[in-house]
């Protein structure tokens, strides 16, 4: 069977089981949970996009099970999974593996690349009356290395976002990561066009430098500096060649002249 078709029977199978949850619906005895989730909310703290490199943050797994856990605690809130829908999939692709010399081909591998899709069923128990409530959970994970990662990947997707989603939890930047983002790269192109026009003065040496660049801002600056340098080699060779032009104009003056006197 092809990842195609497997892709498909497991779409069925999902919808089948989902129209069978909705005509049976779970009942839930009690409020306990509602005024548990209420009281986890107000005391929840912020959790800042602490992980990741460059101008991208983001929260992982780890933050969201410390900054729950204890709150789970306090108001006695569990939680498990309910119904769990996977999709798996896999591909053959290529690898390019490049050695320490740079005039060498690059090793050319295949590597297996292993997909999984996760719909998860969530409940949130209270232990205190068994009242509860559920909620669905989406998350996918990628292991290029042909290992068994990502279906790790996909139930920690699925839980972190879940606890983030549910109880709209903050973070505590100020400013959006891609709002500093579409800042930065406007200044970076301020950047680019000046130096572009007058050079890389030593202020915008200064700020380039204080920055993450990634590495097709780091490009552009260099084709920028490039740009400026064909500019003033131009500018010099064509000055020079007006004053040759002016040299030659001059001699040819002084000649005319030296052969009219010589005619007189």
């Amino acid at each position: 069977m092809s990842d195609l078709q497997q892709r498909q029977n497991d779409s069925l199978l999902q919808i089948r089981l989902l129209e069978l949850i909705a005509a049976n619906p779970a009942q839930c005895q009690g409020a306990d949970i509602h005024d548990s989730c209420k009281e986890i909310m107000k005391k929840l703290k912020p959790v800042g996009k602490t992980k990741g490199g460059g101008e991208y943050g983001f929260r992982g797994i780890d933050d969201a099970l410390n900054a729950f856990n204890p709150l789970f605690k306090e108001h006695n809130v569990i939680i498990t999974k309910r119904l769990v829908f996977p999709v798996r999939s896999s591909r053959t692709s290529t690898r390019e593996i490049f050695g320490g010399d740079p005039d060498a081909a690059p090793i050319i591998t295949k590597v297996e690349i292993r997909e999984c899709e996760l719909n998860i069923l969530y409940r949130f128990t209270s232990t205190t009356d068994g009242s509860f409530i559920e909620s669905w959970g989406y998350g996918e994970g990628q292991d290029t290395d042909g290992g068994d990662r990502s279906s790790a990947m996909a139930f920690s997707n699925a839980l972190k976002y879940l606890l983030y989603e549910t109880f709209v939890t903050p973070t505590d930047d100020q400013v959006d990561t891609d709002m500093k983002f579409e800042k930065k790269s406007l200044e970076v192109s301020k950047m680019i066009r000046e130096i572009e026009g007058s050079g890389p003065s030593k202020e915008i040496t200064n700020a380039l430098a204080s920055m993450t660049l990634s590495p097709a801002e780091k490009s552009a600056v260099t084709k920028a500096k490039r740009s400026f340098m064909l500019t003033v080699r131009k500018e010099k060779s064509e000055n020079k060649g007006a004053g040759a032009a002016n040299e030659a104009k001059n001699l040819a003056a002084k000649n005319i002249e030296k052969t009219s006197h010589g005619k007189e």
